[in-house]
């Protein structure tokens, strides 16, 4: 089915290893690559856990008792950890609104490439104060280490790093009310 892992995973190979991935990015995996299928993460989860010699991509909050791979970045192998995903985002490069770009052929020591950020999305300026006050709140206990380590938790997202926070910090701090 299409996915966002399949795409992000696509993205990783279309950057790293272009004279083998000769497919591009996309949200559903190639029907011409022989392989098994299941629906959803936690389908392929099960699947891969269930088959002998397996080897799949998944979010890292729903792999389980999976094993994980170590990446190629310059001369090391870096073993995912969450650390390690939290530097490809602090090390990316800002894109617009407050999204990031990430490196996928990053040869910085200790970042894990394949990573995938999501977002909250807030209006720069609301109607009212109280709007605006409720928003700011969120905002700043999602990126506070107290919201970082529920999320990682129940979850299982890796926790920004401080610069990352300081940074989200600051757009949390604009907003205002309209005009």
């Amino acid at each position: 089915d299409d996915s966002g892992t399949t795409e992000n995973f696509t993205d990783y190979l279309t950057a790293a290893a272009p004279e083998s991935w000769t497919y591009d990015v996309v949200e559903t995996w190639p029907s011409d690559i022989t392989a098994e299928s299941a629906q959803q993460t936690s389908g392929v989860v099960s699947l891969a856990q269930s088959t002998d010699g397996a080897i799949t991509y998944a979010d890292a909050s729903q792999i389980g008792e999976l094993g994980t791979v170590a990446v190629q970045v310059g001369e090391e192998y870096v073993p995912y950890s969450a650390d390690a995903a939290a530097a490809a985002v602090e090390k990316a490069a800002p894109g617009e609104a407050g999204a990031v770009e990430l490196d996928r052929t990053t040869t910085e020591a200790g970042v894990y490439p394949i990573v995938l950020v999501s977002y909250h999305i807030f209006c720069n300026q609301y109607q009212d104060q109280e709007t605006a006050d409720t928003a700011k709140a969120f905002g700043e206990y999602v990126v506070s280490e107290d919201g970082q380590m529920v999320a990682e938790e129940s979850a299982g997202n890796a926790p920004i790093s401080e610069a990352t926070r300081e940074a989200a910090l600051e757009s949390i701090q604009a907003i205002s009310v309209q005009g």
